[in-house]
């Protein structure tokens, strides 16, 4: 509890401190580091999704910024993968989720955009893989969740009621699950 002492959440009623304590300790490193007051970088305004890459970093999609973060697991330093100055192509309205590809690209669904867009890891750059002109298929309205599923994407739509399959390659979608199928 010595944190709390020291700290802007003196006030905090005890409770709420030891639940809090007993999170961070259950979540340890994954918390820390993706705190925004650890480590240097741009600060967080809305992260609303996470993916770990294999090399234990974290990348996030930051709504509120519109940009895709690494965040380095040891020390908390947080660096612009994708926004409006790092890399070319479509620009972020609304990043909702995101996942790493099988080829190491990162996948991020972009809700006012009704897209998936891959991202380069080292560019930056961002090319739109499935929307209501790329790919054939039911058209996103509300896209959220995203997982990779052996190269393809499974993606959740709110307003479809569905989960969407979607080809990492083609952008093809088909509902796998939902009002009228499943």
């Amino acid at each position: 509890m010595a944190f709390f002492k020291q700290s802007k959440f003196s006030n905090i009623p005890a409770i709420i401190k030891s639940t809090f304590l007993s999170l961070c300790l259950v979540c340890t490193t994954f918390s820390i580091a993706l705190y925004a007051q650890v480590g240097s970088g741009p600060g967080f305004e809305q992260p609303r999704a996470i993916a770990l890459e294999p090399d234990g970093n974290y990348v996030v999609a930051d709504e509120g910024l519109a940009a895709v973060i690494r965040v380095d697991q040891v020390t908390g330093n947080r660096t612009i993968v994708s926004d409006a100055n790092t890399g070319a192509g479509q620009l972020f309205k609304s990043l909702v989720g995101i996942e790493l590809s099988p080829n190491g690209s990162i996948w991020v669904i972009d809700h006012d955009l009704k897209a998936v867009l891959e991202v380069n890891p080292i560019t930056g750059d961002r090319t739109i893989v499935s929307n209501d002109t790329t790919g054939t298929g039911p058209a996103l309205d509300a896209p959220a969740g995203i997982t990779d599923l052996f190269g393809s994407m499974l993606v959740g739509d709110g307003s479809a009621l569905a989960v969407f399959s979607i080809s990492g390659s083609s952008g093809n979608r088909s509902i796998i699950s939902g009002p009228n199928k499943g």
